[in-house]
């Protein structure tokens, strides 16, 4: 049994369009499982469409994407098509946006029955033939009213009506036929025979001919002497009480006897001999101020006078119609509402920072220059500038005959200052940190040694710097993030830190790091509580305070942009390299060079094991304790 989409018509085809492209979209056509796996002998790999169990036959889609799971065929549509045939090894053959028979979804039909239609991005499109036209705005249906009736003569706002008579509509004209002394002097057709020639004293016999309004009245369609005083009428026939009527006011001998004032759709008047608009039932109005026609204006239906006479609908980006006299726009693909002011349509383009596939969603910058393509937020990110780094590598090391076996974190903090052209990455890397885990004895031995990195060391001049260069995946965030192999060096040079071998503490070239006259960084062993100091050979004797100690940590980054100034991700660690360069004594003065190198030579020896690290942005002016302040 096949399982298709199916989307509904509504009156409003745009906003059936826009709904029934979010269904195809989004929808998935697919065929129950077959009770039992059919052996075709087809192949599973990408060509055929095919995952999994066997299909029975290739899964294609032409508009979309197709795969075979658990032996079924499943397509996913892309926008404006369907899968309408229920077929759905051929995947969405129907294009939604301009297939009559499925326009705006399947079994959508477009008719006409008086014209040609055709279907234009998901909307039936009728073109009428001459006498005819589409009244319902139902696009769908064509164009089903016949513009010869009475009630839509010519257009489809035409009616035609007469009083005092009979009416036709005549090759999209009103006809009236008029009945004996009545007659149509106004050349308005719509309204019939409008004036009695037999008592109106302004076409009196004829539509030509006009009574001396001051001295004259029309009876019986003559001409004759007034008996009556200006603004008084003998309109009963009853000359016992001759004048009786006040033609400046009747409604029913409004100016003259018999002249009748009326309003469509509401109530008439009679003011100063001349009929007016006294007041219109609800939902209608007098919008062209002429009381011939009365109340003409449908508040209700009319796209012109929607609920009042001065509030025309327009929508210069998709359709409009007149509902309980209210606009109801129906916006075309990639445009809103957002002002809420229905009157002026769809005038928001969604493609757009502040209003992004919606109204009011406003795309986040996320550190970088936000976007909208498509009805989609992007983010453009630029990472030229200055970025704190923490590296947490965690190490351990075997046991010897002086050190105990274990294990911690050393880290690292680092200036990080980066240049970014296209996807690609270079910059500079400068020490602005390190913690060196603890260590213990032999167990015999029973004690604990520990070595402290001062933060003044990074905080004066700035350590010598090394180069680096990555790059990203894309400009944006989510974008895959890599430092090449770099470099961490404290208390040493050399011509290629980032891949020279590590000299021997003989050959090392020491830089004075911390500017206080020792080789290399003084780094003071901890002493108090359970620390102590460190031997300086293994008959004891003389202890160490402090050593003079040159590092360096080769390290290369992958991680994720996580937005425009941060990036998590892991660090790789080949190598931790050390070297006591010397030390000073707890008695008073410097140790000797063989003293230096009995500690060099017993220190750990670091593995470093699976790294991290944290990237954050700095703004404006930065030292190596904003550094460690970004990224504690």
């Amino acid at each position: 049994m096949v399982s298709r989409v199916k989307i509904a018509r509504s009156a409003a085809e745009s906003y059936v369009y826009v709904l029934s492209m979010l269904f195809v979209a989004c929808g998935r056509v697919g065929v129950e499982q077959l009770d039992e796996p059919y052996e075709s002998g087809l192949g599973t790999g990408a060509d055929s469409g095919q995952v999994g169990e066997l299909c029975p036959t290739a899964c294609e889609n032409p508009h979309g994407t197709a795969d075979c799971s658990a032996g079924v065929c499943l397509a996913t549509c892309a926008i404006g098509y369907a899968d309408c045939d229920g077929t759905p090894t051929n995947g969405c053959e129907t294009s939604a946006a301009s297939d009559g028979l499925s326009c705006g979804g399947c079994q959508s039909a477009c008719s006409n029955a008086h014209g040609e239609t055709s279907c234009s991005e998901g909307l039936c499109v009728p073109v009428c033939a001459p006498g005819f036209a589409d009244c319902d705005g139902e696009r769908p249906n064509g164009c089903e009213t016949d513009l010869s009736t009475v009630t839509s003569c010519g257009t489809c706002e035409m009616t035609c009506s007469n009083a005092h008579g009979a009416t036709s509509c005549t090759s999209g004209v009103c006809s009236p036929t008029c009945a004996t002394g009545y007659a149509d002097c106004d050349g308005d057709r719509s309204n019939g025979c409008e004036v009695s020639v037999t008592s109106d004293p302004t076409h009196c016999g004829a539509c030509s001919s006009v009574c001396s309004r001051d001295t004259q009245i029309c009876v019986a369609g003559q001409c004759q002497l007034s008996p009556c005083a200006a603004g008084r009428a003998e309109c009963d026939g009853d000359l016992a009480l001759a004048c009786e009527t006040d033609v400046t006011s009747s409604v029913a001998n409004c100016g003259f006897c018999d002249n009748m004032c009326s309003a469509a759709n509401g109530s008439a008047a009679c003011v100063g001999s001349a009929c007016v608009v006294a007041g219109c039932r609800a939902s209608y109005d007098d919008c062209d101020g002429a009381a011939s026609n009365g109340c003409e204006a449908a508040l209700a239906t009319s796209t012109q006078h929607c609920g009042s006479c001065a509030t025309a609908c327009t929508n210069p980006h998709g359709g409009v119609s007149c509902v309980a006299s209210a606009c109801s726009p129906s916006c075309t693909s990639g445009w809103g509402d957002c002002d809420t002011s229905r009157p002026n349509g769809c005038e928001t383009s969604l493609d757009t920072v502040s209003n992004c596939g919606t109204c009011g969603r406003v795309c986040p910058a996320n550190g970088g220059t936000p976007g909208c393509s498509a009805g989609i937020c992007t983010t453009t990110c630029d990472l030229t500038g200055t970025f704190a780094l923490k590296l947490t590598i965690p190490t351990t090391w075997p046991g010897t005959t002086v050190l105990a076996s274990g294990g911690g974190n050393f880290m690292w903090w680092a200036k990080l200052q980066l240049a970014q052209s296209g996807v690609g990455l270079t910059g500079t890397v400068i020490p602005c940190g390190e913690t060196v885990p603890d260590m213990a004895s032999a167990p015999f031995i029973g004690e604990n040694y520990g070595v402290t990195l001062p933060n003044s060391i990074y905080d004066g001049t700035p350590l010598p710097s090394t180069p680096t260069s990555g790059t990203l995946s894309t400009g944006s965030p989510g974008a895959s993030f890599s430092l090449q192999r770099s470099a961490l060096l404290v208390g040493a040079t050399m011509a290629d830190p980032v891949n020279g071998a590590w000299p021997s503490r003989t050959a090392i070239v020491q830089h004075d790091s911390d500017s206080n006259g020792k080789p290399a960084v003084t780094s003071p062993y901890k002493t108090g509580g359970s620390y102590d100091a460190a031997p300086t050979s293994s008959l004891g004797g003389a202890r160490a305070s402090a050593s003079y100690m040159a590092t360096r940590a080769v390290f290369s980054l992958n991680g994720t942009l996580n937005s425009c100034t941060q990036s998590t991700g892991s660090a790789t660690v080949p190598d931790i390299d050390y070297h006591t360069i010397g030390c000073s004594l707890a008695s008073g003065g410097d140790c000797s060079s063989a003293q230096a190198s009995y500690l060099d030579s017993n220190g750990p020896n670091y593995q470093p094991g699976a790294s991290t690290y944290t990237l954050v942005r700095l703004s404006g002016p930065t030292t190596c304790a904003d550094v460690r302040a970004a990224v504690p």
